[in-house]
């Protein structure tokens, strides 16, 4: 009998480790998730010549001479 609540007593320490080490992860997960920080996006443009992309803060912004309002940018002074 001493032997069977030994081993109940086994089972029952393991059950609650296991549990609260995976309720540490857990929180560490969580922890990591809420300080990583989020990157800011870069829009990027289009070069009207050549077509590669890049950062809008990068391009260099053409004036129009037209009453159209897209604005056309270029990726180097060859293109402008």
């Amino acid at each position: 009998m001493k032997t069977l609540l030994f081993f109940i007593l086994i089972i029952f320490v393991y059950f609650i480790i296991k549990f609260i080490l995976n309720r540490i992860n857990q929180l560490k997960e969580e922890s990591t998730q809420k300080d990583a920080p989020l990157m800011d996006p870069t829009q990027m443009v289009i070069c009207h010549k050549c077509g590669v992309h890049i950062p809008k803060d990068e391009a260099l912004i053409l004036v129009n001479s037209n009453d159209n309002d897209e604005t056309k940018y270029a990726c180097c002074t060859e293109h402008g």
